[in-house]
Parts: C-alpha cells; structure tokens; sequence
C-alpha cells in the first residue's frame, strides 16, 4: 500500500484505534451511572424527608389535640371556681346561721324539702370525708349540726373534731334525681391552736 493511501485511512472516522473507543464508553457509562445514582439519592432523599414531614405532621397533631383537652379542662375548672366565688361572695355569713330565701328555694328545686336539716344530718352520717387523721383512740366527726353552715345552692362549711383536734372544711354538693346528696370535699384545714 502506498503512503497515501495509509494515510488516508489514517483519517476517517471510524479508523479510530478500539483503545479511545472504549475509554469513550467507560467514560459515558460511569456519567450515566453517577446521574443514576444522583436520582436515587433524590428520590429517596425526598421521600425520606416526605415521611419526616408526615410524622412531624402528626405529632403536631397529637399535641395540639393534648392542648385542646387540657384547655376544656382548664376552663371546667375556671368556670367551677367562679362559681365558687360568687357562692363564697354570696354566703358571707357567721357558721350555724339559716338560709337565704333564695338559696333555700334553689336547694328545694334539686328535691330536698329540708334543705337545711337534710343536708346537715346527711353530711353528718359521712365522718368519712374527712381527710384530717385523727389522734390515737378516737375518730374525726362532725360534732353538732350547728357547726355545719350551707353557703350557697352548691357549698358547705363544717366544723370537724376528734375531741382534741379541731378543723374545718368547705364541700361541694350535688343532689341526684333520687335525691341522694353526694359530697365532694374542696378543702380541709386542721385549726391552729
């Protein structure tokens, strides 16, 4: 072959020596097996982060939903202790003192037709609302019915005693449809000597 010729052939494309040819294709298929693995990692990467926002999400919710009960709660108990106080305001009276009128017809409405001695008597057969421990020997009780004073449609002060330890508590009170009294003590205090 003459020199001309080889180099002409020399020159067309397809000439190329193999060597360059697979380098070329190594080259493309590491490019397009890092793009591939740079989509893999995208897409788990976002998916990984979707169900992150997911739990995030629904702890969000859970707490707020923990917040809203403890708010409904809170504002029972805002409405209960306002209750409380206007029953307090209303009653300012000495222990032992009789009924306002409109406060016995409250308590007449719930189903008891003595309100004032219903009530007493009832509180005093319950010794055991009160959480005062007594001294060794003897018992905690509600002594005598003029102790016992009702403050309001709801309230009542008593004075308890054991014989040498004397205290005093406010109770809540509710009367059911079979005109049953259910007691609910707020507060206790053992009397400082």
């Amino acid at each position: 072959m003459s020199k001309k010729k080889k180099k002409a052939d020399n020159q067309r494309p397809d000439s190329q020596p193999k060597s360059s040819k697979m380098r070329f294709l190594w080259i493309a298929l590491a490019v397009s097996l890092a793009l591939n693995v740079a989509l893999l990692y995208w897409y788990y990467d976002r998916n990984y982060s979707e169900s992150d926002t997911y739990t995030m999400l629904s702890d969000c919710m859970v707490r707020l939903e923990d917040a809203l009960a403890r708010e409904e709660e809170y504002v029972a108990n805002i409405q209960r202790m306002e209750r409380m106080i206007t029953d307090f305001e209303m009653a300012a009276k000495a222990p032992g003192a009789e009924l306002e009128k409109a406060t016995e017809e409250k308590i007449r409405a719930m189903g008891l037709e003595h309100p004032l001695s219903d009530l007493r008597n009832n509180l005093r057969q319950h010794a055991e609302l009160i959480p005062i421990r007594a001294a060794a020997g003897s018992k905690m009780r509600f002594p005598s019915t003029e102790g016992i004073t009702v403050l309001s449609p709801n309230l009542v002060f008593a004075r308890f005693s054991d014989g040498t330890t004397d205290g005093h508590m406010v109770l809540e009170f509710t009367v059911d449809k079979n005109k049953r009294i259910d007691w609910k003590v707020l507060g206790a205090y053992r009397d400082q000597d």
